[in-house]
């Protein structure tokens, strides 16, 4: 799980109060009550409870309001964005290399926007970056056996599994298995880059 502490300083929040509102968000799903009664207390949920970010449900008369508690749409936004990491000069550098390549190449670009931010994704979950990044997408770009999944340059690092999921998931990287696959070729290619 990547957290974007910047941003939690500014959300005047703490890792307290995420792992407490993460908690909340699951409580829809499992009763997490118990476990939260025991970690934190009345106060903290409170605090969550005044920033917007949790509502109670009305459930039954012995519950306590821990197990009532639930993630405002705030709340879950608040959430979502503190998993995301913050785009650097390195992902534009990539992004604007990137961008030229595809179209020089007569190929899509697609959203800019949603690929700057699948590049910085795709940097903090995979731990590649900068030239090291290059390299790989080059590699990719040239296998004949991957150009097919390489027309739309949005695609490159993410391309979702349906159009319900917006979640960024590593896992469903074309250009991340390729790195598993090809995982010990790479890693000492990298190692001219420490």
């Amino acid at each position: 799980m990547y957290i974007n502490f910047e941003l939690l300083k500014e959300k005047d929040l703490d890792i307290k109060s995420v792992l407490l509102l993460q908690a909340c968000s699951q409580n829809r799903t499992e009763d997490l009550g118990e476990f939260m009664s025991k970690n934190w207390n009345p106060l903290d949920i409170q605090l969550l409870y005044k920033k917007g970010l949790i509502e109670f449900i009305k459930g039954k008369k012995n519950q306590s309001d821990f197990s009532k508690a639930r993630t405002t749409k705030r709340g879950k936004d608040v959430l979502d964005e503190l998993e995301t990491p913050l785009i650097n000069a390195d992902d534009l550098k990539v992004f604007d290399w990137l961008e030229k390549v595809y179209k020089d190449s007569g190929k899509e670009v697609g959203n800019r926007k949603k690929t700057k931010m699948y590049i910085a994704l795709f940097r903090v979950h995979s731990q590649i970056d900068r030239n090291k990044l290059g390299l790989l997408i080059n590699s990719f770009l040239k296998d004949d056996s991957q150009m097919e999944y390489s027309h739309r340059m949005e695609y490159l690092f993410f391309k979702p599994s349906s159009v319900f999921q917006v979640k960024f998931d590593i896992e469903q990287s074309r250009l991340y298995q390729f790195y598993l696959n090809n995982k010990e070729v790479f890693d000492n290619a990298f190692k001219k880059y420490d």
